[in-house]
């Protein structure tokens, strides 16, 4: 009997103390300690097994490090901290990708190629294989703990010095129930039985202000419960942000098997893949030791939401240590009495503060206070609930306010306010004084103006209304 064998037949404890889930909640790159990325670096070495669907994971990992070089999204980090290679010469990641020919649907080749793998490469501490479509299809031939789920525990037990990461499949729309049914059935099983999940469906089904999109696909395209397509979440993220700064784009990447050149990242939009290796980081962080529970507080998702009458912000803590609670500021003073914390928690709580005076272009922050009196400040970036978003405190006849978002990559709302009916032209110019654009609008009370910059080259505009009585000018910045 082989030695493969005799640990299937012999040994079934379980090999974690508790399972690690890593999703949406694990894509804020820059609560991650400097000193956990460096502990990853040094301790873990990663094979990972994937086609088309899973370099999105390597994809935006070679892009987080140019993106963390230039303090995309603030971060200030040693130069080159999220650099990989293959067996992490020079202080990088050892991250050996597409070492592994094929993906886990492919049974029994992904056992045979982690074997074989493992048995000639002993310095390897970490495995990693994903999906590429199959899912459903094991879902619904009953196949997913015959060909996937009982292999990888049994891999664990021959191999107990090596972590091994379970995967859910993509989002497909296209095959809604069998994919959301067999990605629940992975889910549930690593959490029953304390694995490592990289919850990969979830991370494309919620965009970086934690908003959930239940009809996904994995493309990033959302639709009705009906299947009437919607719009695609990646594409809206991406035109009301800025690239290099709130997200970037990737160097084109190629995946290589044996010098076989797999192909280019394909599927979904650069957002999603950030969002991928946000998540990827924080789990080999976790895999090296890393605890989340040891800051004072773990913050999760941030919404702030602009509606008629008031602005509602709800925030949460996946973890607190003397949290004695948390002020709402608004233009660097407190708003809110003091909105206890839990003083020390594991567990996910949730957060809502309503402020009813919002004025236009008003700045929001989280002041989180511990036990002996130390603030930290989150910024909270807010967004409209509608494209109709009336500004608070109407002015007394006439007024157009600053376009938001500014800067702004693809489209952008220009509001106006007139307490009588009456039209308008709308016109945009460049910095010479040439005329880009121009239209007619009726203005009654406030009215909204969606206006698409994606053929308008980068740089400062200026856009200006006029009436009979009035002309107004401001400026806005496009920036691609």
């Amino acid at each position: 009997m082989n030695k493969y064998i005799f640990f299937i037949l012999l040994c079934t404890t379980q090999i974690f103390a508790q399972s690690m889930i890593i999703d949406h909640n694990y894509t804020d790159i820059t609560k991650l300690p400097e000193q956990a990325i460096i502990e990853a670096n040094n301790k873990l070495h990663i094979a990972y097994g994937h086609t088309s669907h899973g370099c999105q994971i390597s994809y935006g990992m070679s892009g987080l490090v140019n993106f963390s070089n230039i303090g995309g999204k603030g971060l200030d980090l040693p130069h080159d901290i999220f650099i990989w290679n293959k067996e992490g010469t020079n202080g990088a990641l050892d991250f050996r990708d597409g070492v592994m020919y094929l993906d886990c649907g492919y049974y029994p080749e992904w056992v045979n190629y982690t074997i074989s793998y493992l048995n000639s490469h002993s310095e390897i501490n970490v495995i990693m294989w994903s999906w590429c479509g199959q899912v459903e299809e094991k879902h619904r031939d009953g196949k997913l703990y015959s060909e996937y789920l009982t292999p990888m525990h049994n891999l664990e037990i021959s191999y107990p010095d090596v972590k091994f990461v379970y995967m859910t499949g993509h989002t497909e729309h296209s095959d809604d129930v069998a994919n959301k049914a067999g990605n629940n059935v992975i889910r549930d099983y690593c959490i029953t039985n304390n694995k490592i999940l990289y919850d990969f469906a979830d991370i494309e089904s919620f965009n970086p202000d934690g908003t959930y999109f239940e009809y996904t696909d994995d493309d990033c395209a959302y639709y009705s419960p009906t299947g009437t397509y919607l719009g695609n979440w990646g594409l809206e993220w991406q035109n009301s942000h800025i690239e290099n700064i709130d997200w970037y784009d990737c160097p084109e990447y190629h995946d290589y098997y044996d010098g076989v050149d797999l192909g280019t990242i394909a599927h979904t939009q650069p957002i999603n893949v950030n969002q991928k290796a946000y998540a990827a980081w924080w789990m080999f962080a976790k895999i090296a030791g890393f605890d989340e529970s040891s800051l004072p507080v773990v913050m999760g998702v941030i919404k702030a939401i602009v509606y008629v009458d008031k602005v509602q912000i709800n925030w949460s803590t996946h973890s607190e240590i003397d949290c004695y609670g948390f002020y709402i500021n608004k233009n660097n003073t407190r708003i809110s009495e003091l909105i206890p914390g839990q003083g020390n928690s594991s567990t996910e709580i949730f957060y809502e503060y309503t402020d009813y005076t919002y004025h236009i272009d008003e700045v929001y922050q989280i002041e989180e206070v511990s036990t002996n009196g130390v603030s930290t400040f989150y910024d909270v970036e807010l967004s409209f609930a509608t494209s109709s978003y009336v500004p608070i405190s109407p002015p007394s006849n006439f007024e157009l306010y600053q376009n938001y978002p500014n800067p702004f990559n693809g489209t952008t709302i220009i509001i106006l306010y007139s307490s009588i009916s009456q039209s308008a032209e709308l016109s945009i110019y460049n910095l010479t004084g040439k005329l880009i654009s121009s239209l007619t609008i009726s203005i009654d009370g406030y009215t909204t103006v969606k206006i698409d910059a994606t053929s308008m080259a980068s740089g400062i505009y200026l856009y200006m209304v006029k009436t009979n009585t009035n002309v107004l000018t401001k400026k806005m910045c496009v920036l691609h």
